[in-house]
């Protein structure tokens, strides 16, 4: 048996986790001998408190503790940071040496579903995006959901769309191609950072993995 490469990961919340455990169980399936390990909340039915930089900062030094062996990725959303809300991005940069750099889903979770799909779908949400200045200054959930719902009606946050409820190598592939696209302002860190983690562990995995090197 293919030894297992555990990766751990530090996020932002229920949607992110959720994510996760989609992805594990496309490596059970696929027999990627990866798995991603990830905190659960510490209070049964409440969150983590976001993406701002002192909660993950806190959820980062907890979860690693006296383990120095591990070394969680994070992966939080653009949004607030671009926004500079609560000094997020200034105490980033400032960030002391011990926390690592984030992995950024630009802008906001939302964002990053829609890198699963087709390119005109992803194209048709870039507009809607540009027309509300979303990449200059991130719209707040109260204004991007509604306009969300209305392309993906199935979509509840903190879950995945059902499209997306059994991941697929087919839209991991569209993800990837549409994040490495310069073309498309959405992107994804997160995602990037794992297909090169796979192929460089795991070169055997192949497509859709392998579409991080054909678009290097």
């Amino acid at each position: 048996m293919t030894p297992n490469n555990f990766v751990h990961v530090v996020c932002e919340g229920k949607s992110e986790r959720n994510y996760l455990a989609a992805l594990n169980r496309l490596f059970r399936d696929s027999g990627i001998g990866v798995t991603l390990v990830y905190p659960k909340p510490q209070k049964r039915g409440r969150e983590d408190g976001g993406g701002h930089f002192k909660v993950i900062q806190r959820a980062y030094r907890e979860y690693v503790g006296s383990n120095r062996n591990i070394h969680p990725w994070v992966w939080v959303d653009w949004d607030v940071y671009l926004r500079n809300d609560q000094h997020c991005r200034e105490l980033y940069e400032s960030r002391a040496a011990g926390i690592p750099a984030f992995l950024f889903s630009i802008c906001n979770f939302e964002d990053f579903l829609v890198l699963h799909s087709s390119r005109e779908r992803v194209m048709d949400w870039v507009q809607i995006c540009s027309e509300h200045q979303h990449f200059d200054l991130p719209m707040q959930a109260e204004k991007y959901m509604p306009l969300f719902k209305r392309q993906f009606p199935e979509y509840r946050k903190g879950s995945l769309p059902d499209s997306l409820v059994m991941l697929g190598n087919g839209q991991i592939a569209n993800a990837l191609t549409h994040s490495l696209d310069p073309g498309i302002p959405l992107k994804c860190d997160f995602i990037e950072h794992l297909a090169h983690f796979i192929m460089n562990n795991r070169p055997e995995a192949g497509w859709p993995w392998n579409v991080i090197r054909q678009n290097a």
